[in-house]
């Protein structure tokens, strides 16, 4: 796990999305964890967020609704393998989270310009 750590051009939202990383089938490390990594406390990491107008959980999620949209962008996946490689147990529940952080549900996704501008550019 490379992270610029202490790296002044870098925010430290910056640092926590590449310590969350793209892959959501193993579990995120926990913000004691990467408190830890960062030679910081917990409480301190969450005002230094703060400060950059965010919170740990909302850079997950982040993380989570950029990789789902980069996912779903692959054609040669389904849904469903979507919903298995970002983490979920159940299908519906990657299903009510896409819908939520999109405003359509998976399928409808793939049926939309987005997705067709997508693909267009790989």
């Amino acid at each position: 796990l490379l992270v610029m750590v202490g790296s002044e051009d870098s925010t430290l939202r910056e640092q926590v999305i590449a310590m969350i990383g793209r892959d959501f089938s193993i579990a995120s490390p926990s913000a004691e964890q990467v408190a830890k990594t960062l030679n910081m406390s917990v409480s301190t990491l969450r005002r230094r967020l703060l400060d950059e107008a965010t919170t740990y959980q909302k850079i997950k999620d982040e993380c989570r609704r950029e990789s789902s949209i980069n996912y779903m962008n692959s054609p040669e996946l389904s849904i469903n393998n979507v919903a298995g490689i970002m983490g979920f147990d159940e299908p519906s529940a990657f299903f009510r989270s896409f819908k939520r952080w999109t405003g359509m549900t998976p399928g409808e996704y793939r049926q939309s310009s987005d997705y067709s501008t997508n693909l267009a550019r790989h």
